[in-house]
């Protein structure tokens, strides 16, 4: 028999199920082995680690009652970095100093919560582009919509139309612009439909006319001056 016994709830340790290599790496050179209580009360508990040396509390709350109970425990050890299911203030006051592990974990809990932050931050940024792309054909359609009355009243002119084409197909070119930027490599596949709303984008902003000759016709009108033949 080990000169010193640590009981442990039965369950899996804080590496493998059934496993306790690693404890066992620091316990093994001091004489030291890990036996597992059964589930059960209390009072179960306390008769099967009565004599126990030290206790690695895990898997279920270590009570009054039970720490009451140890008539030989020197130490109560958490492999966790809280030590809220151990009562502290009766093992306090029964002498047993309670010990935690503060950085367990902590690398894992680190990337995992950058993972978390990252994606986040990336749906973030898709909300950002999709509120904005709505946003634009939000004012194209009312756009349209200003362009239809004017046409029912019989005032649309040359310079209100230049206008709007300016501005509705340049923002059309840059929201289609952004949905395939959205949509990474799939953005280039017919099966995901955004290049080819690109590509008809491109033929209705040559066929409207482009941006630029709208805006010479805008501008002549403003200054006076018209600056193409």
């Amino acid at each position: 028999m080990a000169k010193f016994r640590i009981a442990t709830p039965r369950g899996a340790s804080f590496t493998t199920a059934g496993d306790y290599g690693y404890e066992l790496e620091a316990l093994t050179p001091i004489d030291a082995e890990i036996f597992e209580v059964p589930a059960g009360s209390e009072d179960e508990f306390v008769s099967a680690a009565r004599d126990a040396d030290a206790l690695y509390a895990k898997g279920r709350p270590i009570t009054k009652r039970m720490i009451d109970g140890l008539q030989r425990c020197k130490i109560i050890a958490l492999g966790s970095v809280g030590v809220d299911s151990v009562d502290v203030e009766a093992a306090t006051q029964k002498g047993i100093p309670v010990t935690n592990c503060p950085d367990t974990f902590i690398d894992e809990v680190a990337d995992h919560a950058m993972t978390l932050i990252l994606a986040t931050f990336r749906r973030l940024i898709v909300q950002d582009k999709l509120v904005k792309m709505l946003a634009e054909v939000c004012s194209m359609q009312l756009y349209c919509l200003r362009l239809g009355r004017l046409i029912e009243e019989g005032s649309l002119t040359d310079t209100i139309a230049a206008i709007a084409k300016m501005n509705n197909t340049r923002k059309a070119r840059q929201v289609v612009a952004e949905s395939r930027d959205l949509l990474g490599g799939n953005g280039i596949l017919l099966d995901f439909h955004v290049i080819r709303h690109m590509a008809d984008i491109e033929a209705l902003h040559t066929y409207e006319g482009t941006e630029t000759i709208q805006t010479l016709i805008v501008g002549r009108d403003i200054t006076g001056v018209g600056a193409f033949a």
